[in-house]
């Protein structure tokens, strides 16, 4: 597992670390967890206008990790916004809500651990 730290601009923190995976021969896309149909296809599309709104930064990283990795930007998007309602074997749940007192975010992430 690489611990690494993320320092910089978004986009170049998230490069740094996908290039530092490609050079350990790690492609997220050949992790052989990587399936994309049209359905988390749709899915991630229909997120988007979510994070530009609230988390743009989320997206310039995650911009920067498929740079590094030599990759599409859209299929790490359909990989990552769509993880936790399209994995159900790997048991990793997530939820959101906004009240007027803010938004929570709840998750059990039990991540592939072949990406460790």
């Amino acid at each position: 597992m690489y611990h690494s730290r993320f320092t910089g601009a978004r986009f170049e923190a998230g490069f740094r670390w996908g290039q530092t995976l490609l050079k350990h021969s790690v492609r997220i896309s050949e992790s052989g967890l990587f399936s994309l149909d049209a359905e988390r296809r749709t899915f991630a599309e229909k997120c988007l206008e979510s994070y530009r709104k609230f988390y743009p930064g989320l997206l310039e990283e995650i911009d920067g990790i498929a740079a590094g990795q030599q990759m599409s930007a859209k299929d790490l998007y359909g990989f990552l916004f769509s993880m936790y309602c399209f994995e159900p074997e790997h048991h990793c749940t997530c939820f959101a809500f906004r009240t007027d007192m803010g938004a929570v975010f709840g998750r059990n992430s039990d991540f592939f651990p072949s990406l460790e």
